[in-house]
């Protein structure tokens, strides 16, 4: 707000008053004083945080009552407000609605800072800069809350009320002796027109010198004769009166001789009441100049330190512009490029329907023959010989040799019972676990593996070994299969007399069921064991591997970084947003002081003019009251003041009183003297004199200074 002008807005609308109490409390730089009857709306509250928050000084006022509990005030506390609480104690409640701000804009009426009135348009509010408004509003802030801490402290109102009205006039008294260059108005009055005032009392006191000897004695007496004379009558006062006011013209003529004397006293006078009022009025400039130079050195240093903080705001806006965020975008986008490449890993390739197709197929199936297979070799390996031992027996004619592929071999097993069942499952899974052998080695081989060219011999043996574990012990337990099936055929047959020659374990490779039974098994697994393999294979290219989990978990870590690093960003650009408020602030400070120092050379000579032009005009009047006197003693009319011609009432009234109280009963003596002081009264309030020097004065001031 500008302050050069006087404003003085009228408000009548709630939004627009919270708007405009937003606005001025968003442009405060020093000072904000809050008196609020019921303060609870949060937005307000987060403004008072925001003048905190840029260091200004807040003080609030609030009423204590449960409503202004709503809000938590002793957050403004924590980051420097006063906070004070009005009590109900002897005046009533809190009702005041008013804030002060930079000691430049005050905002006061019937708006409390609350939700109610933000939707109420019954209130109003006056926004002005009017610096008497703005004095006795800030009075009334500090009365308020000191009267509340001393209640607070334990004091009673009553102790409070007495201290204050002695404190009130000592604080009043020492104003008036510090002011500076105050406007004169009433009684008070600057070196000047109280200058111009001695001046007229020591006339006054110079003709009183003259005329204000006379003989009381006489004056006495002559009342209590004329008292004596109308015994007592009130009513001859007023003739009494005219004779004495005559006598007293009489006296104050004066001779030639005492007329000169006087005027050289009054040219005298007047030439020592002007060199005062030159030095004066030289101190007075001396000291006009003083205040100017030392007002302009405390100026200057605040502009100096008001431009080493706006260089500051800037240089730590700068930094957080060109260092600290353009640092953390590059490590933003270093992670970005990092997110990108590591999730090239994650794309899973497309499936080839056929090929799958195919491979589960095959790997069914090839799963169905190992179990048929070895189900046939299962039942040949331990039931056969039995089987054929009760049919002999039982003399069955035809005895067939058993086959390889026997085709109820599942169902002669399942006619064991839950044993031969359970023993034919167990049976199948060892050449199907063997052919799987490979895939679950490699699964769950955590191990890394040494590059080839840093294994010695002994090492690459053993993990050959171990790698081809599953084919050796295939063709292994195949061999010894396919043996204990040809032996127990060859068992058979020897029962049944189909042959005489006993199989051995050199002949057993020149049987054909031997290798029947070796190369169909072995076979078997092993082709069931690659495309087993290859399908896992193909499975395992769409799912996520443990490098690749490890790898999804770091881009989660990289993402969850990228969005500290983005709130840092915020962070950064919510303090570079404060920067600015507070730079524009300092400026506008900064403005406002070189305008003063600008302004200051002008103050100095409208203020040294004035006095000089003062100085005239003093001389001037001055000037004008000696001719004034000088020829009223001329004309022996010499001025007579009331106080004089009272003075000699009183005397004559204390002889007129002594005849009354001699003669008349002391009651009767009292009315007749009361009649008698109301019948001087009255006469000298028509005599038409000047009541006193105070009222010619007054008349002087007015003229000197206009």
């Amino acid at each position: 707000m500008n302050t050069d002008q006087l404003i003085q807005d009228t408000l009548s609308d709630s939004r627009v008053i919270y708007e405009r109490v937003r606005q001025e409390l968003s442009k405060a730089r020093s000072e904000v004083l809050i008196a609020m009857a019921w303060f609870t709306d949060n937005e307000l509250f987060a403004t008072v945080q925001g003048c905190l928050e840029r260091h200004v000084k807040v003080s609030i006022i609030i009423s204590d009552q449960p409503d202004n509990e709503k809000l938590d005030f002793s957050l403004l506390e924590k980051q420097g407000a006063e906070v004070t609480k009005v009590k109900n104690v002897g005046w009533g409640i809190m009702n005041q609605k008013f804030c002060v701000i930079d000691q430049a804009v005050a905002i006061t009426g019937s708006y409390n800072w609350s939700n109610n009135s933000k939707s109420n348009n019954h209130v109003s509010v006056i926004v002005t800069n009017y610096p008497k408004t703005i004095s006795e509003l800030t009075e009334t802030f500090n009365g308020i809350r000191t009267r509340a801490i001393r209640i607070n402290n334990g004091e009673s109102l009553e102790d409070i009320i007495a201290s204050e009205k002695i404190e009130i006039p000592m604080q009043t008294k020492l104003e008036n002796q510090t002011s500076r260059y105050k406007v004169s108005s009433g009684s008070d009055l600057n070196f000047q027109q109280q200058s111009l005032k001695e001046f007229k009392d020591v006339l006054d006191n110079i003709i009183a010198s003259e005329v204000g000897a006379f003989d009381k004695d006489l004056v006495k007496q002559s009342g209590y004769n004329r008292a004596k004379e109308n015994n007592g009558d009130h009513q001859i006062l007023h003739q009494a009166m005219d004779s004495l006011y005559s006598n007293f013209i009489n006296e104050i003529e004066v001779i030639a001789e005492k007329k000169d004397r006087l005027k050289v006293r009054i040219d005298e006078q007047q030439k020592v009441s002007t060199t005062n009022m030159e030095f004066k009025t030289e101190q007075e400039v001396e000291k006009i100049k003083t205040n100017t130079a030392f007002d302009q050195q405390n100026l200057d240093s605040d502009i100096n330190i008001l431009t080493a903080k706006i260089e500051e705001k800037r240089l730590q806006i700068t930094s957080n512009n060109n260092t600290k965020i353009p640092f953390i975008e590059s490590k933003i986008i270093a992670l970005k490029q990092k997110i990108r490449e590591l999730e090239v890993e994650f794309v899973k390739p497309s499936i080839n329907k056929p090929v799958m197709a195919i491979l589960i197929a095959t790997t069914l199936l090839l799963a169905l023959y190992i179990f048929v297979f070895y189900s046939s070799v299962a039942y040949i390996f331990i039931f056969s010989k039995e089987d054929i031992n009760k049919m002999i027996l039982m003399g069955a004619a035809n005895i067939e040799s058993p086959e390889v592929f026997n085709p109820h071999a599942i169902s002669k097993i399942g006619q064991k019972g839950l044993g031969g069942i359970l023993f034919l499952f167990l049976f199948v899974a060892i050449p199907l676990a063997l052919g799987m052998y490979k895939v679950f080695k490699d699964l769950f081989d955590s191990k890394e593996k040494v590059e080839i060219s840093n294994k010695s011999m002994w090492q690459k043996i053993k993990g050959g070994f171990i790698d081809n574990l599953g084919i050796i012990l295939i063709v292994i337990v195949d061999i010894f299969i396919a043996f204990k099936v040809s032996k127990n055929i060859n068992d058979i047959d020897l029962l049944t007399n189909q042959t005489d020659q006993h199989l051995t374990l050199s002949t057993v490779f020149r049987d054909s069921n031997f290798w029947l039974v070796f190369i169909l098994g072995a076979l078997g697994v092993f082709l069931f064991g690659f495309f087993f393999e290859k399908l896992l294979a193909q499975i395992n290219e769409r799912n996520l591997s443990f490098q690749q989990q490890k790898t999804k978990h770091i881009v989660q870590s990289h993402q969850a970084e990228i969005e500290e690093y983005q709130e840092q960003i915020n962070k950064i650009q919510l303090e570079n947003d404060a920067l600015q408020s507070e730079l524009f602030a300092l400026q506008v400070n900064k403005e406002e002081k070189i305008t003063q120092v600008q302004q200051l050379p002008i103050q100095q000579n409208e203020r040294v003019g004035s006095l000089q032009h003062q100085l005239l005009t003093f001389k001037e009047r001055i000037s004008n009251i000696g001719q004034i006197y000088k020829s009223q003693i001329d004309n022996d009319k010499l001025p007579i003041s009331k106080a004089e011609m009272e003075n000699r009432v009183n005397i004559y009234m204390e002889g007129w009183s002594k005849y009354l109280y001699e003669v008349y009963a002391i009651l009767k003596a009292e009315n007749k003297t009361r009649e008698a002081v109301g019948e001087c009264e009255a006469w000298l309030s028509n005599l038409g004199l000047q009541s006193d020097i105070k009222h010619e004065l007054l008349e002087d001031l007015t003229a000197f200074n206009n």
